[in-house]
């Protein structure tokens, strides 16, 4: 595993590298790290969750661990320690959003670590990490948090796709990125997103907000829902975020397998006085797919779709959201022969209680390569 921080602090260009041996200090040797996220805290540590597997494949059980932000923002050797146990599958830590001193969790809160545990719960654990965020930390028993009944997703099909052979990977019930943390006032939220059966039998986001105000965990969802506006389109690979005033954006992932219906990229929202359980700011589509997925990967169809999207919030005003997630230009981009995608970026500007709902203004930004095949990232703008 490696971990980049660019040197900021001193002024100087460039970044001090770090890289972590997961299968050392006890773990056994060929643990392999794999669907791992990240959260900051209040603490001065950085907390990584994943998923372990033995050096034959199988599950190894949770990867937790916290390592230290002052040595890594300083250039200095890393003091880190690294945890495996059976806590079941996709246990991911809490992410710390806003700057300001009455947003920050109350001195000596742990980390909140949030997985799915059932098909009407959440488990959340709280992880205490040793000095300077190495050895001797502990992880808590579980609390079940419930939330409203969410069957597994189906995998969604795409079109130009005889025999739905290349359908994409929803991946399953798994939390879909980092949990994020939002002080409101006196309010502490954990906000969660996994992917879900709708009841037309097609997938949507399940996204939820988790009460942890004053450090307890209260046993039920303040509000939880799977957003399925229609029964057309199959949403998945969802990612979550809310702002300094508790407004919520969510951006995934449609298609269906009816031209043009090709994976695309949209997201809606929610005012922080909207009726809960609701995503009231309409959906909107960002980027509309041009081409499906069809090549296959090691011999078989490539069913999985990044795996990953991202839903985040600017530090610098705490209002705009920046969304990442990816899509085909057109059908050249999605075929065999060439086998390239695109990844889009986009800062979507905040809800406000006068604006009716999100509107967007694109303006492309910039280019830069792909991570899971040659591609392009787009950055646009979104906003009144």
């Amino acid at each position: 595993m490696f971990r980049r921080l660019e040197n900021e602090r001193s002024g100087s260009s460039g970044w001090f590298l770090y890289a972590v041996q997961i299968d050392s200090g006890g773990l056994p040797a060929g643990t392999f790290p794999d669907y791992g996220k990240f959260g900051h805290w209040n603490d001065g540590c950085l907390y990584m969750g994943a998923n372990g597997f033995n050096s034959s494949g199988g599950s190894a059980g949770s990867i937790f661990a916290s390592f230290s932000l002052n040595d890594m923002e300083n250039g200095l050797p890393l003091t880190g320690a690294v945890g495996l146990a059976n806590l079941g599958s996709s246990l991911f830590p809490t992410n710390l959003l806003g700057t300001q001193p009455g947003q920050m969790p109350p001195p000596g809160t742990p980390n909140y670590f949030v997985r799915t545990a059932t098909t009407t719960t959440y488990e959340v654990r709280t992880f205490t990490p040793g000095t300077n965020c190495g050895a001797g930390g502990t992880m808590s028993a579980a609390t079940a948090v419930s939330h409203v009944s969410a069957p597994p997703p189906n995998n969604p099909p795409q079109p130009n796709d005889p025999g739905s052979l290349h359908n994409l990977d929803s991946l399953g019930t798994r939390i879909m990125q980092k949990v994020q943390y939002r002080k409101v006032g006196s309010a502490e939220s954990l906000w969660v997103v996994s992917t879900a059966r709708t009841p037309a039998a097609l997938s949507g986001p399940l996204w939820g907000q988790l009460d942890v105000t004053g450090g307890t965990i209260a046993t039920t969802a303040v509000q939880t829902a799977i957003h399925a506006p229609d029964n057309t389109l199959w949403r998945w690979m969802g990612s979550i975020a809310a702002d300094q005033d508790g407004n919520v954006a969510i951006g995934y992932s449609t298609t269906n397998g009816v031209a043009p219906n090709f994976p695309s990229i949209a997201y809606a929202g929610r005012l922080a006085t909207d009726p809960p359980n609701t995503l009231p700011q309409t959906e909107t589509q960002l980027i509309a797919g041009g081409g499906s997925q069809l090549f296959d990967c090691g011999g078989a169809p490539c069913h999985r779709w990044g795996d990953y999207t991202s839903m985040s919030v600017d530090p610098v005003d705490d209002c705009t959201f920046w969304y990442t997630n990816e899509y085909y230009p057109d059908q050249t981009e999605g075929d065999p022969a060439r086998a390239t995608g695109t990844r889009a970026s986009a800062p979507l500007s905040s809800p406000v209680a006068a604006r009716a709902r999100l509107r967007q203004r694109l303006q492309l930004l910039r280019h830069r390569g792909g991570r899971q095949h040659r591609g392009r990232d787009q950055l646009r703008r979104l906003g009144p």
